[in-house]
Order: C-alpha cells, then sequence, then structure tokens
C-alpha cells in the first residue's frame, strides 16, 4: 500500500497549500483584501465587509476580489452550484467601475481559511443596520403593495434550489414549523412562505398549523430583487440557512427582528459558522435546534 504522504503529487499539493496559507496570511494582515462572489446575499455581505475593511484598515488600501464575476458562465466550480452574475448594479453598484479585471488571488484560498480572518468585519457587522447601502428597490415596494400586505407580516424563508445538491447543511420544514410553534403567539397575523423551488404540501401544512395565524401565502421563485425587498420589509423574519435571508436580516427597513439558524453549514465548517454566529445578540434555546 503507497502511502500518500511519500508520494510525490501529495508533497506539491502540501506545499500548495502552505503557500497559499502563508500568502493568505500576508494578503489580509499586510493587503487587506475583501472577496466578493455567490448570489445577491453572498455579494451585499461582502459589500458590507468592504465598508466594514476601510473602517478598522483606515491607513491601508482594502483591495477587492471580484474575479469569481469574470469566470466564464460554463465554467465549473463545484458540480450542482449555481454560478451567479454580478447583482449589485441593481443598487447602482456598477462592477466596470470596480475594477474587477485585476489579477484574482483570493479565490485560491479556501473559505474556511478566508473565515479565519473575517470575524471582525461579522463583529462590526453585527448590531448594525446596512439598508443604506441598499436602497429598497420600486419593485419590492410594488410587490408589497399588489400582495395587499398589512404594515406587519412575517416571512419564513426556506431555502432549496442548488442547496439540495451541494449544500452541507439542509432546513428542513420540520425544524422551522419546530420553531414556529414555539412563537406562535409572537407571530404577525399574516405569514408569507417564500422559497426558491417547491414545498411540498405536507411540509406548508405542518407550517400553517404550526403557526396559527389568520393569513399565510406561499411565494415560490419571483424576482429576485423585489422577494428579497420584501423580507427586509417584515416585522418578523425567520431566515433560512442562506446568506440571501442572512443579508435581509441586516438590511431590514422597519426594524424587523430576524431569526435564523444557529448553524448556517455543516460540521467542516466552524470559522464560517462562528462569524455568522457572531451577529445574533441573542440565542434560542429548544428542542427546535436539536439538529444543529
Amino acid at each position: 500500500m503507497v502511502n500518500p504522504l511519500n508520494f510525490p503529487g501529495w508533497l506539491f499539493f502540501q506545499s500548495k497549500l502552505r503557500v497559499i496559507d502563508l500568502l493568505s496570511d500576508y494578503y489580509f494582515e499586510k493587503k487587506p483584501t475583501i472577496m466578493i462572489d455567490g448570489g445577491l446575499g453572498s455579494q451585499m455581505i461582502g459589500w458590507i465587509k468592504y465598508h466594514i475593511a476601510k473602517e478598522i484598515f483606515a491607513d491601508r488600501e482594502i483591495q477587492l476580489d471580484l474575479s469569481y464575476f469574470l469566470l466564464e458562465q460554463t465554467e465549473e466550480l463545484v458540480p450542482g452550484l449555481t454560478k451567479w452574475k454580478w447583482e449589485l448594479d441593481h443598487y447602482g453598484l456598477k462592477l466596470s467601475d470596480l475594477n474587477p479585471g485585476k489579477k484574482p488571488f483570493l479565490t485560491d484560498i479556501a473559505y474556511e481559511k478566508r473565515a479565519q480572518f473575517e470575524l471582525p468585519l461579522f463583529q462590526e457587522m453585527a448590531g448594525r443596520s446596512w439598508k443604506h447601502l441598499f436602497p429598497l428597490s420600486t419593485s419590492a415596494i410594488e410587490l408589497f403593495r399588489n400582495l395587499e400586505l398589512p404594515k406587519e407580516f412575517g416571512v419564513v424563508h426556506l431555502r432549496r434550489g442548488d442547496y439540495l445538491k451541494v449544500g452541507s447543511k439542509i432546513v428542513h420544514e420540520t425544524e422551522v414549523s419546530n420553531l414556529l410553534e414555539k412563537i406562535s403567539g409572537s407571530l404577525p397575523q399574516t405569514l408569507l412562505v417564500i422559497s426558491d423551488s417547491e414545498i411540498s404540501d405536507l411540509g406548508f401544512n405542518r407550517i400553517r398549523e404550526a403557526a396559527k395565524v389568520g393569513d399565510i401565502k406561499n411565494i415560490i421563485r419571483g424576482d429576485m430583487h423585489a422577494v428579497h425587498g420584501l423580507m427586509r420589509q417584515s416585522k418578523i423574519l425567520i431566515a433560512s440557512n442562506s446568506t440571501y435571508s442572512i443579508s435581509a436580516a441586516l438590511t431590514m427597513t422597519n426594524g424587523g427582528t430576524a431569526i435564523f439558524p444557529a448553524n448556517l453549514y455543516g460540521s467542516p465548517m466552524p470559522n464560517l459558522n462562528r462569524n455568522f454566529n457572531s451577529l445574533a445578540d441573542w440565542h434560542l434555546h429548544g428542542d427546535f435546534l436539536s439538529s444543529n
């Protein structure tokens, strides 16, 4: 049996990781660099991190790594993972104005490694509203009116789509219904259940019975920015383990309250989980968290 530690290819791989390790230390500590990638929610959180980094490292130039958006649409990142386009032009941030053509670097660094350096950014993110960076879209206001919603309404977000193929953690309808049952007395009487793919009748009925609200609506897909803006206007947001709804929680417009899972990622991601955990003012304890 071959010992992989004596295999030249493995040694090369190890040495490459070590080089990346050393260079990433230099990049974060000497040349602070913020990478923005992924879908709308990740892009919004990345832009918030960029603003915080400019506060923390006021005496240094903050670099942006936007190389993710220079990849070809057909280039395989992770099998089954959606390749997203730049979405922040919706808020007046043009990709071409941000010099996306710089030589990429952070795309070579594992997310978990990068997360080690980003905890101070998340700690500064917590307890602050970032709605001023992202004006509420006209489409979100129109959707609110078209649905004839009351001033106070709640939202449950269920992340599905490509998460079912590549997600390290899936929040199931049962977990959400258990949570709703415990807080049903505090929920607004109108509740929206938002998802990017179909919810089973059984799952939706469980949520309906647990919430005990007068009016419950199901929104599947829809305009990305309009639906995101709808979540931002809610009084109570039950977020999923998704940056799409976490970013809505960080930019809520009406002083609402957001509840999201204690762990956004599966077990191999302790640093990422720690960073998102630092956003919470409180942690809820109960049987509904037993699967975390």
